[in-house]
Protein backbone atom coordinates (compact mmCIF):
# COMPACT_ATOMS: atom_id res chain seq x y z
CA UNK A 1 0.00 0.00 0.00
CA UNK A 2 2.96 2.93 0.58
CA UNK A 3 4.68 2.04 -2.36
CA UNK A 4 0.94 3.10 -4.63
CA UNK A 5 0.14 5.88 -2.34
CA UNK A 6 3.96 7.70 -2.76
CA UNK A 7 4.24 7.04 -6.04
CA UNK A 8 0.32 7.95 -6.53
CA UNK A 9 1.79 11.07 -4.94
CA UNK A 10 5.14 11.96 -6.27
CA UNK A 11 6.22 10.42 -9.93
CA UNK A 12 1.95 9.11 -10.76
CA UNK A 13 1.45 6.27 -12.99
CA UNK A 14 2.91 6.89 -15.64
CA UNK A 15 4.55 3.60 -16.76
CA UNK A 16 8.27 4.74 -18.26
CA UNK A 17 8.47 6.77 -14.63
CA UNK A 18 7.58 3.70 -12.84
CA UNK A 19 9.72 1.92 -14.76
CA UNK A 20 12.77 4.19 -14.07
CA UNK A 21 11.94 4.13 -10.89
CA UNK A 22 12.31 0.25 -10.03
CA UNK A 23 15.51 0.29 -12.08
CA UNK A 24 16.94 2.99 -10.21
CA UNK A 25 16.09 1.17 -6.73
CA UNK A 26 17.66 -1.55 -8.40
CA UNK A 27 21.11 -0.37 -9.27
CA UNK A 28 21.10 1.35 -5.59
CA UNK A 29 20.55 -2.58 -4.16
CA UNK A 30 23.57 -4.02 -6.65
CA UNK A 31 25.74 -0.85 -5.71
CA UNK A 32 25.02 -1.30 -2.08
CA UNK A 33 24.24 -4.51 -0.41
CA UNK A 34 24.38 -3.18 2.68
CA UNK A 35 22.47 -2.31 5.88
CA UNK A 36 19.65 -0.83 3.71
CA UNK A 37 18.34 -3.54 2.30
CA UNK A 38 18.64 -5.58 5.53
CA UNK A 39 15.07 -5.14 6.09
CA UNK A 40 11.30 -4.54 4.49
CA UNK A 41 11.36 -1.24 6.52
CA UNK A 42 14.94 -0.18 5.17
CA UNK A 43 13.99 -0.56 1.56
CA UNK A 44 10.69 1.04 1.96
CA UNK A 45 12.40 3.94 3.47
CA UNK A 46 15.10 4.37 0.45
CA UNK A 47 11.57 3.54 -2.14
CA UNK A 48 10.25 6.85 -0.34
CA UNK A 49 13.54 8.82 -0.99
CA UNK A 50 14.12 7.66 -4.39
CA UNK A 51 10.41 8.70 -5.33
CA UNK A 52 10.86 11.87 -3.64
CA UNK A 53 14.58 12.45 -5.35
CA UNK A 54 12.89 11.91 -8.66
CA UNK A 55 9.84 14.34 -8.26
CA UNK A 56 10.53 16.42 -4.83
CA UNK A 57 14.04 17.37 -5.92
CA UNK A 58 14.41 20.81 -3.90
CA UNK A 59 12.73 18.79 -1.00
CA UNK A 60 15.64 15.84 -1.40
CA UNK A 61 18.22 18.19 -1.48
CA UNK A 62 16.96 20.22 1.18
CA UNK A 63 17.03 16.84 3.60
CA UNK A 64 20.67 16.11 2.25
CA UNK A 65 21.74 19.51 3.37
CA UNK A 66 20.12 19.12 6.64
CA UNK A 67 21.10 15.63 7.41
CA UNK A 68 23.25 16.00 10.25
CA UNK A 69 20.42 18.30 12.11
CA UNK A 70 17.28 15.60 11.85
CA UNK A 71 15.72 15.60 14.52
CA UNK A 72 12.10 13.93 15.44
CA UNK A 73 10.68 18.29 15.16
CA UNK A 74 12.65 18.38 12.10
CA UNK A 75 10.38 15.32 10.52
CA UNK A 76 7.65 16.65 11.74
CA UNK A 77 7.76 19.59 10.27
CA UNK A 78 8.14 18.52 7.31
CA UNK A 79 5.33 16.16 7.78
CA UNK A 80 3.13 19.44 8.43
CA UNK A 81 4.63 21.37 5.18
CA UNK A 82 6.37 23.53 7.31
CA UNK A 83 9.97 24.29 6.03
CA UNK A 84 11.87 26.56 4.24
CA UNK A 85 11.94 24.66 1.29
CA UNK A 86 8.44 22.87 0.98
CA UNK A 87 7.32 26.94 1.67
CA UNK A 88 8.85 27.49 -1.79
CA UNK A 89 6.35 24.97 -3.73
CA UNK A 90 3.10 26.02 -5.13
CA UNK A 91 0.16 25.75 -3.44
CA UNK A 92 -0.91 22.64 -5.28
CA UNK A 93 2.86 20.90 -5.35
CA UNK A 94 2.89 21.96 -1.78
CA UNK A 95 -0.34 19.60 -0.77
CA UNK A 96 0.56 17.00 -3.07
CA UNK A 97 4.20 16.89 -1.07
CA UNK A 98 2.33 17.54 2.58
CA UNK A 99 0.55 14.12 1.63
CA UNK A 100 3.64 12.68 0.16
CA UNK A 101 5.53 13.31 3.56
CA UNK A 102 2.81 12.21 5.91
CA UNK A 103 3.30 9.03 4.33
CA UNK A 104 6.88 9.65 4.30
CA UNK A 105 6.77 10.13 8.65
CA UNK A 106 4.84 7.11 8.86
CA UNK A 107 7.93 4.83 7.38
CA UNK A 108 10.48 6.34 9.20
CA UNK A 109 7.92 6.17 12.68
CA UNK A 110 9.17 1.76 12.77
CA UNK A 111 7.45 1.38 16.06
CA UNK A 112 4.13 3.56 14.79
CA UNK A 113 4.10 5.07 18.28
CA UNK A 114 4.11 8.56 19.72
CA UNK A 115 5.58 9.88 16.23
CA UNK A 116 9.19 9.27 15.39
CA UNK A 117 12.63 8.61 18.02
CA UNK A 118 15.50 9.52 17.79
CA UNK A 119 16.10 6.33 17.15
CA UNK A 120 14.49 6.02 14.33
CA UNK A 121 15.74 9.37 13.23
CA UNK A 122 19.44 7.55 13.03
CA UNK A 123 18.00 4.88 10.73
CA UNK A 124 16.44 7.47 8.24
CA UNK A 125 19.46 9.10 8.04
CA UNK A 126 21.73 5.97 7.16
CA UNK A 127 19.13 5.37 4.63
CA UNK A 128 19.53 9.13 3.21
CA UNK A 129 23.29 8.63 3.10
CA UNK A 130 22.70 5.49 0.84
CA UNK A 131 20.06 7.15 -1.86
CA UNK A 132 22.55 9.62 -2.41
CA UNK A 133 25.39 7.11 -4.06
CA UNK A 134 23.54 7.85 -7.64
CA UNK A 135 22.03 11.09 -7.08
CA UNK A 136 23.07 13.98 -9.26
Amino acid sequence: GYCVELIGYSIGYEPQGIARLFNSFRLRKKLSNGPAFANRDRRLMLFALLCMQTKYRDMYDFLLRMRDQVTPDFLSGLCDGQTDASLRLSDEEREKFTAFARIFCDIINLDKQDGISEEECGVFVEVLRLSQITSK
